[in-house]
């Protein structure tokens, strides 16, 4: 039985071998992927018009306002409070980039954010390309029919994150999810529990409240002809008989 679990136990090593050559190995090569990154100055405006700046991805609203000297240190006495206009506004994020002939040519070519700042709406010339409400998760939309030759416009529209989470937490009435609000010497927003954005944000017991906004990671192209695998996931189980772990994909 024990030189059947050690013959079991170099099986599931293989196994993972074979997996990870035949999975990652054949992966998109640099021949085979083109990608075009937009990590750069953007421009962000207010929903009224009044300002607009240049601003850095990635990035928030915050830093870029602060960059340009729009405001003063976040940190220094009551600018929390005095800043608060900031995350109570919409903000939209613009940026144009050319798409080659090659870029183009591609079978497949994916809008990629790494990050987004939370509630957004996303489009390419135009066109919405599609929604995110998550700031921990990458997003990925499908852009290839949208390419044209020459200068290609991306926006991305963002909400006020404390307004969102108050609609959000008005539409909700089956039950209360507490808490409604931080504690009053916190001088934070409410609602926080309705949004998928880092809690502290909206204040803690040791931070301010600054809601930020903006494309937090960064922001790119990816144009390929060939399947491509992005995540891989494994679940070992247990077999009674002949008593060996295996691995189901």
């Amino acid at each position: 039985m024990s030189a059947f679990r050690k013959r079991g136990s170099v099986l599931v090593v293989l196994y993972y071998v074979w997996s990870f050559h035949v999975l990652f190995g054949y992966n998109v090569s640099r021949q085979e992927q083109y990608d075009l990154s937009l990590n750069r100055k953007w421009t962000i405006q207010n929903s009224n018009g009044s300002l607009s700046l240049p601003a850095d991805v990635p990035g928030c609203v915050h830093s870029a306002l602060l960059k340009q000297g729009f405001i003063k240190d976040l940190y220094f006495r009551f600018n929390d409070v005095a800043y608060r206009w900031i995350a109570l506004d919409n903000w939209t994020y613009t940026t144009t980039f050319s798409a080659s002939t090659e870029l183009r040519a591609k079978q497949r070519v994916q809008l990629v954010f790494e990050g987004v700042d939370t509630v957004a709406s996303i489009s390419l010339n135009g066109v919405v390309v599609g929604k995110t409400d998550n700031m921990f998760r990458r997003y990925d939309f499908s852009v290839g029919q949208l390419l044209r030759e020459g200068q290609n416009v991306v926006k991305v529209s963002l909400l006020s994150p404390v307004v969102y989470a108050s609609e959000r937490s008005r539409d909700h009435s089956s039950y209360r999810v507490p808490p409604d609000c931080p504690p009053p010497v916190q001088k934070g927003e409410c609602h926080v529990n309705f949004i998928r954005k880092a809690q502290s944000s909206f204040s803690w017991d040791w931070g301010p409240s600054f809601p930020t906004m903006g494309l937090w990671k960064g922001v790119h192209l990816e144009a390929f002809d060939v399947l491509r695998l992005i995540h891989l996931s494994t679940v070992p189980v247990y077999s009674m008989s002949p008593s060996l772990y295996c691995t189901s994909l």
